[in-house]
């Protein structure tokens, strides 16, 4: 949705389509027309002009230009944007992922507000606390859908929105489907269900007071960074990863962004909220604004979900994923074997978990190691097994994936949940880039 934000493999196409004759060309250009510098310079000033000099000796003759007496225009050229989604949207992007990759994942994200709307910006906010207290708890414990599992606000250059991102064994569609069910279930079975006192009790006073604990930060726990373009970092650096990386380069890279966009108070996100606004809050007002804007009996909403398959067989997916998980348990507790056994004695059990148990207990008693796979080691080890095949298989051999307070609610998550805009594919990743830029 970002206009100047392109994939791996656009660039990687690009690169490989370049010549020596159209790089010349382009350097030639490049050194032969103005450029523009902007030069940010944040904290002691002490090293601001030698810098600028140089710049200016080596590459851009920025002074000399202003000393003629033509004066450069400042300004950070192209401007950033954001395609607004159309009301209506229920669009998917599907995309394959790594080769070596094993597991699918999927971005659901639904644009809520302009940057500037204030108003539904904060009743955005107050629907990330909403999920805090529901999303990790029913998809990821009760309902089991992923070993990943975040939701929360997401914020682009001109839009914002919620998003839930699942990185799972089950198709892109299962996990639509699951996430669908649950924002059914959030509406009908939690938030119709609200009486005023309840929805101040629960939802509103407790999320007034992190405000004024200035405790919002905690949510990136359960939701991930808010703006992912300020995770963006530079393609050449110097230094070490820690000072690359510290608080105060995260700060500099947020109002760096931030002057980009020509958004200039320099507030922190949850800086923005409306306070007086949310103290006088009532139930009605803020579920008309979840009827309209996340739900999906909702004809005005504007979804978009990118779906990444795996491109590797279902076969080779489960073994993949046995190997990583067994490598790590074993490793962390102190059993030495080498990738290239492990990967023997996975891909000989063929899926098979007593054959699978029998091959390592078979390696360990070689040498002379049987002693410590003891029966907790053993339990642990059939746990994984039984975790990948009902994550994987569990809909086909008939697992349950829900304990006692997950079958409660499943007779709730079982009612109609298609959307009703109908989930269009879209032919390839840059269509909103060649569509509206």
């Amino acid at each position: 949705l970002e206009k100047y934000i392109w994939t791996l493999e656009d660039r990687i196409n690009a690169l490989e389509l370049t010549e020596l004759e159209s790089f010349e060309k382009f350097c030639f250009l490049f050194w032969r027309n103005p450029k523009h510098l902007v030069l940010f310079m944040q904290g002691s000033l002490e090293y601001a002009d030698a810098i600028n000099r140089y710049l200016n000796n080596n590459f851009t003759q920025h002074l000399k230009i202003s000393n003629e007496g033509s004066k450069p225009t400042i300004r950070l050229y192209p401007p950033p944007s954001t395609k607004d989604l159309d009301q209506g949207t229920n669009a998917f992007i599907s995309y394959n992922g790594h080769q070596d990759d094993p597991n699918n994942s999927i971005v659901y994200f639904i644009q809520t507000a302009q940057r500037d709307d204030i108003k539904n910006l904060t009743l955005t906010f107050l629907t990330e606390y909403l999920f805090s207290l529901t999303l990790v708890p029913d998809l990821r414990n009760k309902k089991q859908i992923g070993y990943i599992v975040l939701g929360g606000l997401r914020v682009l250059t001109d839009t914002v929105g919620i998003h839930i991102t699942v990185m799972s064994g089950s198709s892109g569609h299962n996990l639509e489907t699951r996430i669908n069910e649950y924002l059914s279930y959030l509406q009908l079975q939690v938030l119709n269900r609200f009486t005023e006192f309840d929805f101040r009790r629960i939802l509103l006073e407790p999320f007034l007071n992190l405000l004024k604990q200035n405790s919002t930060k905690q949510f990136e726990g359960s939701a991930g960074p808010v703006d992912l373009l300020n995770e963006i970092v530079a393609n050449v650096q110097n230094g070490d990863n820690y000072t690359l990386n510290n608080k105060q380069m995260r700060q500099h890279r947020k109002v760096r962004n931030k002057i980009a966009e020509g958004r200039l108070n320099f507030q922190e996100d949850h800086e923005m909220i409306d306070i007086s606004f949310l103290q006088k809050l009532t139930l009605k007002k803020y579920l008309a604004f979840f009827e309209s804007k996340i739900s999906i009996y909702s004809a005005q909403r504007s979804k978009l979900s990118i779906m990444i398959t795996s491109p590797m067989a279902e076969k080779e997916i489960a073994s993949r994923k046995m190997f990583l998980q067994l490598e790590a348990f074993l490793k962390i507790n102190g059993f030495a074997i080498k990738n290239e056994d492990l990967k023997k004695i996975v891909e000989h059990s063929k899926g098979n978990p007593i054959l699978l148990v029998k091959n390592l207990f078979t390696y360990f008693r070689r040498r002379n190691e049987v002693f410590k796979l003891g029966t907790v080691v053993l339990q642990e080890i059939l746990k994984i097994i039984g975790m990948n095949l009902k994550q994987r298989y569990g809909s086909i051999l008939g697992f349950s994936s829900q304990d006692g307070e997950g079958q409660e609610i499943e007779k709730f998550w079982n009612n109609d949940t298609s959307p009703i805009v109908p989930l269009q594919e879209l032919p390839e990743p840059n269509f909103f880039r060649k569509a509206a830029f």
